[in-house]
């Protein structure tokens, strides 16, 4: 269900290429020491996009570090960490953890389900330690379970129980200034994520009976599904781009607006080629490991 916000690597200069792999790789050095190689595994996008956002409106102080990476050897590499990573890589993990469990639910994945079951002590830590996330996720999937298992039909219900699971994890500070805001950034995002993932999955999830809102939706007007779906995930980006441009951020800002302008657009732009046949592999529409 993640890996939809990424940058448009296109679009960006060197030096903002590199700004941007110093935050992945400091996320994937912060998951790996609070979880080994199995947080790793878990490194998204969408949680860089999460770092890029909080350390650009909150400014932490940042202790940049040198390193050999083992998938790209020949260089080293600037990793970033702050509190805002650690903060990061404990909600990837819990997350993460989450997004395990419902694909061996769904898809029946044992493979998912060892390596989510191995994360269980590092769950625990972060429900102790965030309660206030660790609640508002695990509440929000609960809901989007008892959704999938009555068949609901409701699209904008479901998208927004996606919504309020990222809510409270953009939101670093319980009450500040900026938490509302935030929030806002994380429902809409999480609700992008969701009519992606659904739209993505659409024919595999038809072939399979799986649950899936949007085979409804296709079915009732078929002229006008993409139409809908187009207009539906530009409203989203749309908002959270009015807020994101509302926040003092300089800091980041040009990645970001990158972000929500034309990277979170790469993975939409793919399926449209991939089901038009006119596809070609690129190296802009790679693996995550590709981007950095």
């Amino acid at each position: 269900m993640f890996g939809y916000i990424s940058p448009n690597k296109n679009e960006l200069s060197k030096e903002e290429i590199s700004t941007y792999r110093g935050y992945y790789c400091g996320l994937c050095h912060a998951l790996k020491d609070k979880a080994g190689m199995k947080g790793q595994i878990l490194l998204a996008y969408d949680m860089t996009f999460i770092s890029l956002l909080l350390s650009g409106l909150y400014e932490p102080k940042e202790e940049p570090e040198k390193f050999r990476c083992m998938v790209h050897p020949l260089s080293k590499r600037i990793a970033v960490n702050s509190k805002i990573t650690d903060y990061v890589a404990d909600m990837n993990i819990l997350l993460g953890y989450y997004n395990l469990i419902d694909n061996y639910n769904d898809e029946g994945k044992i493979t998912a389900k060892k390596l989510a079951e191995s994360l269980k002590d590092d769950v625990d830590r972060i429900t102790h330690k965030y309660p206030r996330q660790a609640n508002c996720v695990k509440e929000a999937l609960t809901k989007l379970e008892e959704a999938e298992h009555c068949k609901e039909e409701n699209l904008s219900l479901v998208a927004n129980l996606s919504g309020q699971m990222l809510s409270e994890v953009f939101a670093f500070y319980k009450d500040d200034i900026w938490s509302d805001d935030l929030r806002k950034i994380g429902t809409y995002i999480g609700k992008f994520i969701y009519v992606m993932d659904s739209y993505e999955d659409i024919e595999k999830d038809r072939r399979r009976h799986n649950y899936n809102t949007l085979i409804l939706t296709k079915a009732n007007d078929k002229a006008n599904f993409e139409t809908y779906v187009r207009q539906l995930l530009t409203s989203q980006l749309r908002e959270c781009a009015e807020i994101f441009e509302r926040l003092p951020i300089l800091k980041n800002a040009n990645i970001i607006r990158n972000i929500l302008y034309s990277g979170a657009w790469m993975r939409y732009d793919l399926i449209q080629a991939k089901r038009k046949g006119s596809f070609k592999e690129s190296s802009n529409h790679g693996t995550e490991k590709s981007l950095v």
